[in-house]
Parts: C-alpha cells; structure tokens; sequence
C-alpha cells in the first residue's frame, strides 16, 4: 500500500511541473483552502458555496488515509511550486457493489484546459487498477453543462448509462446529472 505523501510521478506540463503524490494529514490545512476556493467558485462539484472548517477537513482526511492503508481508496493531490491545484480519488463502494469505485475530481481555475484534468484521470485510473484489488468499474456523476469534463470522460472511455433530468442543482438551477461508467476489464 502507498504511505502518505508518495510520489506517483513528476510531470513537466505547459504550466510547468506537476507532481502527483498521495496526501499526509499535513496537507489538511492546504487541502482546506483549496476544496473552499473551488466551492465560493461554485464549479461543477458537490459543495456549491459552503466552506469547511479545519475539522471538516482533517475528519475527512483521516477517512481517506485509512482507506488508502485498507486498499480501498486511491486519493491524488496535483502540486505544483508547493500549491494543490488539483485533486482526485476514486472510492470503493461497500457489499455487493464492492467491484464498483466512485471517482471525483476537481482542478483549479487558473490550471483547467490544460492537461491537467487528463494528467490527474488518467494517473488516478491506473493507481486505482494496482492498488484496488477486484475493482471492475469506475463510475463518476457529472453535470449536464460540463461539457469540458464529459469530453475528457469520453475520451478516456467513459460511457453514459443514465441521464436523470434536473438531479442536480447548480448556481440554483436544476440541470441534469450524467452518469458516466469506465469498464476495467
């Protein structure tokens, strides 16, 4: 099993590099001003506008180290010159669905249409296939007017299975949530 903070890989991107590492709780503090950053910008994610507080933050960061030790979570930090400016993870679903993970993904503004999204997926995938033993499927939601992130999921060979009309609300509009799936076999 990784240990905290090991390095998946440095890359050289147009913005320079980009290390790829897996978390340590020092990052709490770092990882709560970004996840709050991205949450006032009221992107494409979960959080529209709320912001956590460092115990938020170090409670769920504690859950993700555990789960990385246990092999059923993979969690990336994209870093560059010592700034998070992405992060994803793919979390494996309970009983019978244990063969199934669930990915999420977020990057920063000022580093999107970049290659970053690509770099974090695509290193992210493959984590996940050498240290989730017996997952079979990655699956992911996506707003309907994230046409960016649903041709990278594309790309990557994602396939649509669902489409539920109005599941979600963004900047207080019901728009749809895609459902999205990646075979691993």
């Amino acid at each position: 099993m990784p240990i905290p903070g090991e390095v998946v890989s440095i890359v050289e991107t147009s913005v320079g590099s980009c290390l790829i590492r897996y978390p340590t709780i020092d990052d709490a503090e770092q990882m709560l001003d970004y996840i709050n950053a991205i949450s006032r910008e009221q992107t494409y994610t979960n959080l529209q506008g709320q912001q956590l507080t460092i115990d938020d933050e170090i409670a769920w960061l504690t859950t993700q180290l555990r789960e990385i030790e246990a092999g059923n979570t993979v969690q990336l930090l994209c870093v560059s010159d010592d700034e998070i400016i992405g992060g994803a993870g793919i979390s494996r679903q309970t009983h019978v669905s244990r063969h199934t993970g669930v990915l999420g993904i977020s990057v920063a503004k000022p580093y999107r249409g970049v290659g970053i999204g690509r770099l974090l997926m695509t290193t992210l995938i493959a984590e996940a296939r050498a240290r989730i033993s017996g997952l079979s499927l990655i699956i992911l939601d996506v707003f309907g007017p994230n046409e960016p992130g649903i041709h990278l999921y594309e790309s990557l060979g994602f396939i649509e299975y669902g489409r539920l009309p109005g599941g979600i609300i963004h900047q207080g509009i019901e728009v749809d949530r895609i459902s999205m799936y990646l075979p691993l076999r």
